[in-house]
C-alpha cells in the first residue's frame, strides 16, 4: 500500500503543478504495482491475476466518467494503474473514497465560484439520464490524482 501512496502523491504533485500526469508516470506506476504485488505474496500467480482484474476494474470504472466528460485521459489511466497495487475488493474501496471525495471537492469549488445551482441542475439532469453537455468544469477544474491519494489513505487505514 505504500507503493499505491508514493504513486498517487507523485502523480498528484503532477496534476497540480504540470496540469497532466506524463505517460511515462502511469506506465512505471501500472508495472512496479503489478510486480510489488507479485513478489509480496506467497502465491505469486493468483496475486498478479487479482492486480490484473483490478486494474480491469479501475478501467471499467473510469471509461464511462471519461465519455461523460467528468475524467480526463490521464485520470482514466491513472485509476487503472492504481489497480495494479490492491485487489479488486480494495480497488473497489479506493474508487468510492476518491469519486465521494471528488464529488465533496467539485461542491465546493462550484459553491465558491457561485456555480452550485449551475451544478447541481447539470448533476440531476446526468442522474435522470437526460443528454447533457460536459459538467461545468469537468475535465479542466478538477483533479482527481488528489483524491485518489486521500481515498488510498482512507482505504489503508480502513
Amino acid at each position: 500500500m505504500l507503493g499505491l501512496l508514493a504513486f498517487t502523491g507523485t502523480a498528484s504533485l503532477c496534476e497540480v503543478f504540470r496540469h497532466e500526469i506524463p505517460n511515462r508516470l502511469i506506465g512505471g506506476g501500472l508495472v512496479a504495482g503489478l510486480v510489488l504485488n507479485t513478489l509480496s505474496s506467497s502465491q505469486p500467480l493468483p496475486a498478479l491475476v487479482l492486480g490484473l482484474l483490478a486494474v480491469a476494474l479501475g478501467a471499467a470504472v473510469a471509461v464511462p466518467l471519461w465519455r461523460l466528460g467528468m475524467l480526463g485521459g490521464g485520470d482514466v489511466k491513472l485509476v487503472a494503474a492504481c489497480g495494479a497495487f490492491v485487489t479488486p475488493l480494495l480497488m473497489l474501496g479506493l474508487l468510492g473514497h476518491a469519486l465521494l471525495l471528488l464529488g465533496l471537492y467539485a461542491m465546493l469549488l462550484f459553491a465558491v465560484e457561485q456555480r452550485l445551482g449551475e451544478a447541481l441542475v447539470a448533476s440531476t439532469r446526468f442522474i435522470l439520464g437526460y443528454p447533457q453537455e460536459a459538467a461545468p468544469g469537468a475535465g479542466s477544474v478538477l483533479s482527481f490524482a488528489p483524491s485518489l491519494l486521500i481515498g488510498a489513505m482512507v482505504t489503508w487505514l480502513d
